[in-house]
């Protein structure tokens, strides 16, 4: 008995392939796919991206300082203020 054939585009994520392998398909690339050959469907569960916060208004000086002093504030103050390596050769010390 041969196993059902699913065409799927490559890359395919291990999920994917995971899911496919275990329900009896064989997996072979979408751009082989006859004609004819009808899709295998899966239910798609895809994640709901998470809200971004919403800038206030200009005109709201305010608002937009305290919204810009967060992100500021959230930095790791060590990170912030490494100091830059020198660069090129050290100075002559005068004699």
């Amino acid at each position: 008995m041969e196993r059902p054939i699913a065409y799927e585009p490559h890359p395919v994520s291990p999920e994917r392939k995971a899911e496919l392998i275990s329900k009896g398909y064989r997996i072979i690339d979408a751009r082989f796919a006859p004609a004819d050959a009808k899709p295998v469907v899966t239910e798609v569960v895809t994640p709901e991206p998470e809200p971004q916060p919403i800038p206030p208004a200009i005109e709201d000086y305010e608002e937009v300082a305290a919204f810009i002093d967060d992100a500021f504030d959230d930095m790791v103050k060590e990170v912030a203020e490494v100091e830059k390596p020198r660069r090129g050769r050290k100075k002559k010390v005068a004699d």
